[in-house]
């Protein structure tokens, strides 16, 4: 007696073929390895943002020279290990009786290979009397 094996149709057999999930294991592994890139910038931004507003609620923050708050703010950033943000691009302008305090700055951050990601950072807060 000679043994068949019957084949199932297409439309009952289900799954990935070997080449199917090589890719999507490529697909995965490129998704973690963007966010464990780009997860410390984010981060350190959210950082930038808490620190112009702990300056922006600094007591007597209006009556301190533009030099002052700056070393306020290289201070903040100093304690919080960000090293990517120069203190020397913070602008300060009057508007009524407080402060707007704002940074803006762009981050490179090499992603895979050859190909970089550039972040843009624009970060504000704003002082009261």
């Amino acid at each position: 007696m000679m043994y068949t094996r019957k084949i199932k149709p297409m439309r009952k057999q289900a799954g990935l073929t070997l080449v199917s999930w090589l890719g999507v294991i490529m697909v995965g592994l490129l998704a973690v390895i963007l966010v464990i890139r780009l997860l410390p910038p984010t981060l350190d931004s959210m950082a930038v943002k808490d620190s112009l507003k702990s300056l922006a609620t600094e007591h007597n923050i209006s009556a301190k020279s533009d030099a002052e708050i700056r070393e306020l703010f290289a201070r903040r950033l100093y304690v919080n290990n960000i090293k990517n943000v120069d203190p020397k691009k913070l602008e300060i302008k009057k508007a009524g009786n407080g402060l707007i305090f704002k940074i803006q700055y762009e981050l490179r951050v090499h992603a895979i290979h050859n190909i970089d990601a550039v972040m843009v950072f624009d970060q504000s807060a704003t002082s009261e009397k």
